[in-house]
């Protein structure tokens, strides 16, 4: 997609003939060299690297599915790593949007970038993953450009490029200063032959693989926190009150300890998992439970106080007391906001949210079709509050 070469050839052509020319680009497709038979003279190439070394500290895999399992083989891979720094691809903004909505309605630490994002909005998307507040990018290639993070573990592929050239640009993006990542391609049943003209062009041999099961998930997340409880500085503070928490716990077995820590340290999370990865459904599909009554409700919190979906979640279930699962579609606005949430909870969250102020700003929560009246009217600013009680 040239889409900018227009304005080169008018820039370009009113340039002196007298002049040095210097062509950088990420890849060399035939448009871009076209521009340097046509504005260079006998030009040299030079490569930071050849495509095999460019390669090597990436494992190319692809993982055979159709396009609507995908977002649930994602959620496999994304539960079975819990140190897991991704940049996914998608084909179009809406892709990139509905998946990064739909990740972060879940409890992922996700977000997109587009075209449809102005620069602002851009920015602030790419501080939270370059500061890893973030841990899933979902992308398109045009929006991609220029993106420079280090340290990504994984690039996941929601379809084979267009252009077999950009899969290079796109798996660059990990295996970086001597690290190793992983480039995982999620293909089509019919798109095989597309694979294989990828590895002949390329030169690069990818690895099939089965998404993690969801014992396996489940497995890695418990691991992953009992070596992090290893690591923990324990202050001596905790001193005094040892004797009566031995005594409160010496009828546990070890194992008994055990298994309350990490149910206790995974909580809901062990519920998603086994939503996600024990489903009868083929291809272990996350579908909303339809014996679930959702209402949907409003809420003055949007964009202005938190920076996405997923600090919008947690912020309402941390203060609610609810379950992530509880929630449901969560459509975030600049000032307000409206969420879905499991009607036999609806008293809880007006309980607990009566009376509470955000920033010095009441905060009310109330059904969707009374909210529309009054978004935006009403509140005056206060000097800030701990969000909370009055």
């Amino acid at each position: 997609n040239m889409g900018f070469k227009e304005e080169i050839d008018d820039i370009l052509s009113s340039t002196s003939d007298e002049k040095l020319t210097w062509l950088f680009s990420a890849t060399m497709p035939e448009e871009v060299r076209r521009i340097a038979r046509d504005y260079m003279t006998e030009p040299l190439e030079l490569r930071a690297g050849s495509p095999q070394e460019a390669h090597a500290d990436i494992d190319h895999r692809f993982v055979v599915t159709r396009p609507k399992e995908r977002p649930g083989v994602l959620k496999q891979f994304l539960d079975a790593d819990p140190n897991i720094f991704a940049l996914v691809f998608t084909r179009t903004r809406k892709d990139a949007q509905d998946l990064a909505d739909e990740l972060t309605r879940e409890g992922y630490s996700a977000d997109a970038i587009h075209g449809d994002l102005n620069q602002r909005q851009r920015d602030r998307v790419m501080d939270q993953f370059r500061s890893r507040r973030l841990k899933v990018l979902v992308a398109t290639d045009v929006a991609a450009r220029g993106i420079d993070v280090q340290d990504i573990t994984h690039v996941f592929h929601f379809n084979i490029p267009d252009d077999l050239a950009f899969y290079t640009h796109r798996s660059g993006r990990t295996g970086r200063a001597g690290s190793k990542g992983q480039s995982i391609v999620l293909v089509h049943p019919n798109d095989r032959t597309v694979l294989r003209q990828l590895e002949k062009k390329q030169k690069l041999r990818f690895e099939p693989i089965e998404a993690p099961s969801g014992e396996e998930a489940l497995r890695r997340q418990m691991i992953a926190h009992i070596r992090g409880l290893r690591k923990l500085e324990v202050n001596g503070e905790l001193e005094p009150y040892m004797p009566e928490l031995l005594a409160e716990l010496e009828d546990l077995s070890r194992a008994d300890l055990v298994k309350r820590v990490a149910a206790s340290a995974l909580g809901d999370r062990l519920d998603l998992l086994r939503r996600q990865h024990h489903s009868p459904e083929k291809g272990n599909k996350v579908k909303r439970d339809p014996s679930v009554k959702w209402v949907r409700q409003f809420v003055n919190i949007g964009k202005m106080d938190v920076a996405d979906k997923g600090a919008f979640l947690s912020l309402i279930c941390d203060h609610s007391g609810l379950p992530g699962s509880a929630i449901g579609r969560i459509d975030l606005q600049d000032k307000h906001s409206y969420f879905e949430v499991d009607e036999q909870y609806r008293r809880q969250l007006a309980e607990q949210f009566n009376d509470s102020y955000l920033d010095g700003r009441q905060i009310r929560v109330n059904a969707a079709d009374l909210g529309k009246k009054k978004v935006g009217k009403g509140f005056k600013k206060e000097k800030k509050k701990q969000f909370g009680k009055k």
